[in-house]
């Protein structure tokens, strides 16, 4: 599910009900970039960890494309908790 909130900004919640943040880039001359970055905030001891980048910004959101990738990170993460 996504949501707007007023301190983080566009957020995903995933079924799990983890919480993504949905960050978009900045190049280096200041200017916004088509580039949304999905960060899984809680990974890495609270330090966050980018799970992948999708293009398109949010004028063109490719709402299916990060469920998609944040529903294989969570695959993955369960995969290698069995090991």
């Amino acid at each position: 599910m996504f949501k707007i909130t007023n301190g983080d900004g566009l957020i995903y919640i995933s079924e799990s009900g983890k919480t993504y943040d949905l960050l978009e880039g900045i190049c280096s001359n200041g200017l916004t970039s088509d580039i949304i970055f999905i960060v899984d905030r809680m990974a890495n001891n609270g330090v966050g960890k980018v799970v992948n980048f999708i293009y398109g910004g949010f004028d063109h959101l490719q709402e299916e494309g990060i469920k998609n990738y944040i529903e294989d990170y969570e695959k993955q993460k369960e995969i290698k908790k069995w090991y």
